[in-house]
């Protein structure tokens, strides 16, 4: 293998398709389709879980007693939750099987959404606080990164990476459009309860 490379030096190429064509086949490892699917469209839900909230977050941060700043607290903390997680993730990846780790993610996720659709009921700004540290806990593109990475093979794994990107944009762009769409939909059909509401 390394003959052929050398004389690859040798000739001076840097045309990829020329280097492929001496370097020696190895199988190519691709994820199955339809679990490739089910966590890119996990990751649009988290990630547009992320920015639903935008539309509303002032107006449940001062519903619950607290003020128009709170919205930043609301968006910040979640992402801050996400990276403090990070230097954490090695012991759970190298211990336990992927798909249990997102499994238990997803039962974390909707645990956050229920506590904070619970806010208003508590009418207590930690409780929705909580609630998002809770959803940037188990959150994050992280997952789906190093989905790609194990099931993939190395000369692949970049192309399957722009679906996460696509995944992860797409969730950024979607959340907003969704929580300003339902907020407008409540308010038309006056849901506005401490557990059925608007926000």
């Amino acid at each position: 293998a390394e003959k052929f490379w050398m004389v690859a030096a040798d000739y001076g190429s840097t045309d990829l398709k020329d280097l492929e064509a001496i370097k020696p086949h190895k199988k190519e490892k691709r994820p199955p389709t339809s679990s490739l699917i089910v966590v890119l469209l996990q990751g649009v839900m988290q990630v547009g879980g992320f920015t639903a909230i935008i539309p509303t977050a002032a107006m449940y941060g001062k519903a619950v007693g607290g003020s128009a700043s709170t919205a930043g607290w609301l968006v910040g903390i979640t992402a801050l939750g996400t990276g403090c997680m990070q230097p954490f993730l090695g012991y759970p990846l190298k211990h336990y099987r992927l798909k249990t780790l997102m499994l238990m993610l997803c039962g974390f996720n909707f645990v956050g959404w229920i506590l904070y659709a619970l806010g208003d009921l508590s009418g207590s700004l930690a409780t929705i606080l909580v609630a998002r540290v809770i959803t940037g806990l188990a959150g994050g593109p992280t997952w789906l990164s190093t989905y790609v990475a194990r099931s993939t093979s190395t000369e692949l794994r970049s192309h399957y990476m722009q679906y996460v990107s696509l995944s992860v944009g797409f969730g950024y762009g979607i959340g907003p459009f969704i929580g300003g769409a339902l907020y407008a939909i409540c308010s038309s059909l006056d849901l506005d309860g401490k557990v059925f509401n608007k926000y």
